[in-house]
């Protein structure tokens, strides 16, 4: 009777202790499927707190009248100051390179400097002749240019017909500016190199 006692209250035991071994076993490896790492927070928009830049917020002009509009706007467009500003650069950065040998950079450059010019004539209508004489005699017909003009030398990447082109083009406009009453401006490639950060010798060249 004793023995069976002691048989019974022994596998009590060992029930109860396989219970707890049971219970805290599957605490310490319960697999949790919520994340490994804390939660981050929402990344903010780079443009909250600010108007959209894409969205027009200038309404200003809405408080003029319709017939007002088109001379305000006309207002706001640069003078022939800021345009020849430009000019002078984009012949400046021509010439470093062609020097340099860089006859598409040079190409580029007369191109925006084109650009500039049929721009400067439209929003200076009293000087469209001028313009467009310095466009055609100068600069050169993208597509056709006259004989001595900028474009066909650089279309033969013909260095002296380049320079003999530069030197009547800086000519004329300055001779422009005695024209114009602003004959104390006299263009002039700068002599110790140019004011911009580019790189003109051609690329495989600097790979070198």
């Amino acid at each position: 009777m004793k023995k069976s006692l002691r048989s019974l209250l022994l596998v009590t035991c060992i029930l109860i202790a396989c219970m707890g071994v049971s219970v805290i076993t599957s605490q310490l490896f319960a697999f949790d499927e919520s994340p490994t790492t804390a939660p981050q927070p929402p990344t903010p928009s780079l443009i909250s707190g600010i108007n959209n830049p894409y969205i027009a917020t200038q309404k200003w002009i809405e408080d003029f009248a319709e017939e007002d509009k088109t001379k305000i706007l006309g207002d706001l467009q640069p003078g022939s100051a800021v345009y020849m500003r430009e000019l002078a650069q984009r012949i400046t950065d021509m010439y470093f390179a062609v020097r340099s040998g860089n006859w598409k950079l040079a190409d580029y450059q007369l191109e925006y400097a084109r650009k500039n010019m049929q721009s400067n004539r439209v929003t200076r209508p009293k000087r469209h002749a001028l313009f467009t004489s310095y466009l055609t005699d100068s600069i050169g017909d993208e597509t056709n240019p006259a004989p001595g003009t900028l474009q066909e030398a650089i279309n033969a990447e013909n260095v002296v017909a380049f320079n003999k082109a530069l030197k009547l083009a800086i000519t004329n406009c300055n001779a422009c500016h005695v024209a114009t009453d602003h004959d104390y401006i006299m263009y002039q490639i700068p002599k110790k190199g140019p004011f911009v950060p580019l790189h003109f010798a051609p690329m495989k060249e600097a790979a070198q």
